[in-house]
């Protein structure tokens, strides 16, 4: 992460590996504290007005007290996004603990798979 705890931009190193002092700027209002799991599927049948299967899809305690994710401090699950592909699998892509992406498929159940 570029942004230390006070909201400004820290030291960051340039490709070469030399390091380059950032500009400084005012600190942010971001909002920590707030947990960031764990990660959750629901589906609705209904357009949105109930939500009655759900299911986790990672836990985790979601840690998020900080912007600091090299030292494991920020152990956030964020910025989820899902699609389905034409073979009815779902695709869920998010960050995990702001160090990588990590991606979760889905396949459709067969018809005969509940027998």
């Amino acid at each position: 992460d570029e942004i230390d705890d006070t909201g400004s931009l820290a030291d960051a190193k340039t490709p070469d590996g030399s390091v380059t002092t950032a500009v400084r700027q005012t600190p942010s209002t971001a909002f920590w504290g707030a947990p960031r799991a764990p990660l959750s599927l629901a589906l609705s049948s209904d357009g949105g007005l109930t939500w009655p299967l759900r299911a986790d899809l990672v836990t985790g305690d979601g840690h998020c007290l900080t912007n600091n994710s090299r030292d494991g401090l920020n152990r956030e699950l964020s910025y989820p996004s899902i699609t389905q592909t034409p073979d009815g699998a779902l695709h869920i892509a998010y960050t995990h603990h702001r160090k990588v992406i990590r991606h979760i498929r889905l396949a459709p159940r067969s018809a005969s798979a509940g027998r």
